[in-house]
């Protein structure tokens, strides 16, 4: 699948990050690229930009709810703090050391779509500001809703804030998941920008 986000690498960071060799044998033989799609998952202190599989018929954001891991294969390793670009074949990451995954692939039966409100949402996790679209059901207020919530929650028109060596960079994005249980603090954010 192509990604469609902005970022600041791009999908040929897969095939040979800045400063390191390419690993021997290529790409990981056991992942279907039928049913890949590229993403970017952000740690306490790295993204990691990798290719991670859809289960026929779901949406990324049911992947990573339904798995206590995440699955990457061809991954670019990209500190924040610097220093060069690791590469792996695979890494499982636990679900709980994932703050944000940029969404991507099907996006489900329309058949199961619903009408959904949209509030304006601010939070941090660690070192990272979002600020997004969060959906909810007519008369569900979002404050009130997002404990409910599954773990991985999807914001719609976001941007991802975070230190990268010495300056903060931000990156917008058409749709992310953002870990529930790893966020510090959340506030409505009818304003772009918010404290």
């Amino acid at each position: 699948c192509s990604r469609d986000w902005s970022s600041d690498v791009c999908s040929s960071d897969l095939e040979a990050p800045p400063g390191v060799a390419p690993a021997a044998g290529g790409g990981a033989p056991w992942i279907d690229l039928d049913r890949a799609c590229e993403t970017m998952v952000y740690g306490a202190d790295r993204r990691q930009l990798g290719l991670i599989e859809l289960t026929p018929g779901w949406r990324m954001s049911d992947v990573l709810n339904d798995d206590h891991r995440v699955l990457l294969s061809r991954v670019a390793i990209l500190p924040h703090a610097g220093g060069l670009p690791g590469r792996a074949q695979e890494i499982s990451l636990p679900r709980d050391d994932v703050f944000l995954v940029h969404l991507g692939g099907p996006r489900g039966d329309r058949e199961l779509y619903r009408t959904t409100l949209r509030t304006p949402l601010g939070m941090r996790l660690g070192s990272y500001r979002v600020r997004g679209f969060h959906h909810t059901l007519p008369g569900a207020a979002s404050l009130t809703v997002w404990p409910r919530e599954r773990v991985m929650v999807p914001l719609t028109d976001a941007w991802i804030e975070y230190p990268m060596r010495a300056r903060r960079v931000r990156v917008h994005v058409p749709v992310i998941a953002v870990n529930r249980l790893l966020v510090d603090w959340l506030t409505l954010a009818p304003d772009d920008e918010f404290d």
